[in-house]
């Protein structure tokens, strides 16, 4: 069974959340992103509302999966925040002999109410920065160094706990030392949405640091510019919307 069809675009200018998990795992991948809400607390997507076109995020409606969550250990410190209400930020600083993480969910959840499969075309646009810093010095020898890791994802999930999309828009580890970079992302795919289900749309940011033997290590992660559009579009059998005033 393949449920999505996949159309995607991406642009992308190199310049060099989270609670129980919906599967094991943790970070910023599919595996670790839990956005799942009762079916009481997603929108109902009917017949009679896919007349009134598609939905545009934040521009319209106010996204309705919100997550900051933090955590730190030693003198580590972590934070995450909104940037109004296109935005985020998460950071994580490990302190000498810390660690610190710090994560972000945004993103939209529904039910397919229509009673058939919803065909939609989802659209993402956003900015992102992110750094990786290390405290000047040498790690001695057989000692751990300063270390850190951001990670930035789109996860589309019905609520069978099925991945329809678990795409990474950017991820950077220490390995190589301090690490800067930035981008612009446009997306662009398709999605079948089988009835009787929920359905969530959420970007993710991750960030965690830890300290080395008398170092320390600071991570960034900001996004910003986000825009996501779900829009109903026809199907071989006709439009998915009523079909008065429609074109062919």
């Amino acid at each position: 069974m393949k449920p999505v069809n996949l159309r995607l675009t991406q642009w992308f200018v190199p310049a060099v959340l989270v609670t129980a998990a919906w599967a094991c795992g943790c970070g910023g991948g599919a595996a670790g992103i839990n956005a799942a809400r009762l079916p009481v607390d997603r929108p109902d997507v009917t017949v009679e509302r896919l007349g009134t076109g598609g939905i545009s995020l934040p521009s319209k409606e106010a996204f309705n999966i919100i997550s900051f969550e933090s955590g730190q250990d030693g003198d580590g410190r972590g934070e995450s925040k909104a940037t109004g209400p296109a935005g985020a930020v998460c950071k994580a600083e490990s302190g000498v002999n810390g660690v610190g993480k710090a994560s972000f969910m945004i993103g939209y959840t529904f039910d397919n109410q229509t009673g058939k499969p919803l065909d939609l075309v989802a659209k993402l646009k956003l900015r992102h920065e992110a750094t990786i810093e290390l405290s000047p010095g040498e790690t001695p020898i057989g000692k751990q160094p300063p270390g850190g890791s951001n990670t930035l994802t789109f996860v589309v999930r019905d609520s069978a706990g099925v991945v329809l999309k678990n795409e990474v828009l950017t991820t950077s580890t220490s390995e190589a030392g301090a690490r800067n970079s930035g981008g612009s992302h446009d997306l662009a795919f398709d999605v079948q949405c089988p009835p009787d289900r929920g359905y969530y749309f959420v970007i993710a940011g991750n960030c965690d640091a830890r300290n080395g033997t008398g170092r320390s290590a600071s991570v960034n992660m900001t996004v910003s510019d986000i825009s996501l559009e779900l829009d109903w579009k026809q199907t071989a059998g006709g439009s998915t919307a009523p079909s008065a005033g429609d074109n062919p």
